[in-house]
């Protein structure tokens, strides 16, 4: 932990907010991605995809233990969709030291009808599930 990549790594990722900053290195020896506890920054293969970043995200978030089921974003198995989680991991996920509640102040007071407009127009529908692999 105290290589010279690792103090360099910690001293540049965001130092603000509940910030994870994630750096894409040209290549990761024997590895796609790599999460450091209790630091604030991953390493993630620049020929990876978006799964490696999700997953190295969730071990920071507390989610050190991967999975065999290929639909869970903690999987270390190929060839499912890779984008589920469990109840359980979702908790972990709400209540890491990333995760902060705050409301756009101009939502603030307004009226509940008003405020069910305006999320519609804004967030629209939650994305459909993808079909899980055979």
């Amino acid at each position: 932990m105290f290589s010279r990549f690792f103090t360099w790594f910690a001293a540049h990722s965001c130092g603000c907010c509940s910030t994870v900053t994630v750096y894409f290195l040209r290549d990761i020896q024997s590895a796609s991605g790599c999460a450091y506890p209790g630091s604030n920054w991953v390493t993630v293969d620049a020929d990876g995809d978006g799964t490696t970043v999700v997953q190295e995200i969730g071990h920071l978030a507390d989610l050190w233990t991967h999975t065999s089921d290929p639909n869970n974003v903690m999987t270390d198995q190929g060839g499912g969709t890779s984008d589920q989680i469990t109840r359980f991991q979702c908790c972990m996920i709400r209540t890491s030291r990333f995760v902060k509640i705050s409301l756009p102040c101009n939502l603030i007071g307004i009226r509940r009808s008003l405020l069910q407009n305006r999320l519609d127009k804004f967030v629209g529908e939650p994305f459909a599930r993808k079909d899980r692999g055979t």
